[in-house]
């Protein structure tokens, strides 16, 4: 029979991921939504100036310029108007916190099922929910998204774990699948997004110069729109920390990587499971500590 503490606990685990990625989606789409505003708002608005002296008829002399005009200030407006109101700090500390509780619950279940202090006693069911309840206060004005039991229940680990079955479902599976491949995906992105900036300098400097030996030809204008849509594209990659989340995944990765040569270089009648798998979790922890104040931070 299933330990009801642990199906708990882990059942709280799976619900707030879940409700951190419910969180999470909506800003990713935001930013991409913000960018190409500020993106058209620049394009448009240089239009705008360039348009104004086509010789058309007397009908639409006008109209292209002056609908350029007020479609980039519609696309400014609302990219001002969505990062005020999608894009503040209080939507992303609501992510960032649901994220937190579920790896606090998952951290407490591997304990629990490892058996280690104060999970190694009789009374290990009410130390685990004791310390379940004070996680579940810290966001009790977040409302998580329903889950159902199948779902709870999902890669919940066995009721009393090994040493090798934790290395196993724990740090290899935390080290492989997450924090390398994690580290790894951000590494790309941070190439990409330097790879995007370094082109787009380099054409307005190409017109800059052009600019500057045919003051009166139509290049001077799109100088600071390439520099706008830089300053965009950056604070657009910068929002999601990738750099800095990559040297951190990368750095735990490798502090459980020692961690594990220790433990397998160790003699067995001189190795402290406890403190092994402590020392595991404390590892673990800083990294969420470390990412939540990336984040949290302005």
């Amino acid at each position: 029979m299933p330990d009801d503490a642990l199906c708990l606990v882990w059942g709280r685990y799976r619900t707030w991921a879940a409700t951190s990625q419910a969180a999470k989606a909506p800003l990713k789409r935001w930013r991409k939504a913000v960018l190409l505003l500020i993106v058209a708002g620049a394009v448009l608005g240089t239009l705008s100036e360039q348009t104004r002296g086509w010789e058309l008829s007397i009908i639409v002399e006008k109209m292209p310029s002056v609908v350029c005009g007020l479609l980039s200030a519609i696309a400014l407006a609302l990219a001002t108007f969505f990062t005020r109101t999608k894009l503040n700090t209080e939507s992303e500390r609501h992510w960032v916190r649901a994220r937190s509780a579920a790896e606090a619950f998952k951290s407490q279940a591997f304990l629990y099922a490892a058996q280690i202090p104060p999970y190694d006693k009789e009374d290990r069911p009410e130390n685990l929910l004791g310390i379940a309840n004070g996680v579940r206060e810290n966001v009790q004005d977040i409302i998580p998204v329903s889950l159902t039991d199948e779902d709870k229940l999902r890669d919940m680990p066995p009721e009393y774990l090994s040493v090798k079955d934790y290395i196993n479902l724990r740090v290899k599976e935390q080290m492989d699948k997450f924090y390398v491949t994690k580290a790894q995906g951000h590494n790309v992105i941070v190439k990409k997004s330097r790879q995007w900036s370094l082109w787009l300098g380099a054409i307005a400097a190409i017109f800059g110069v052009i600019a500057a030996l045919f003051p009166d030809g139509m290049t001077a204008g799109w100088v600071p729109v390439l520099s706008t849509v830089t300053a965009a594209i950056t604070s657009f990659f910068y929002a999601e920390r990738h750099e800095q989340l990559a040297l951190i995944y990368q750095a735990t990765a490798d502090r459980l990587e020692c961690l594990l040569a220790r433990w397998n270089t160790t003699l067995e009648t001189e190795r402290n499971y406890v403190e092994f798998i402590k020392s595991c979790e404390a590892a673990i922890s800083t990294e969420n500590r470390a990412w939540m104040a990336k984040f949290i931070k302005r």
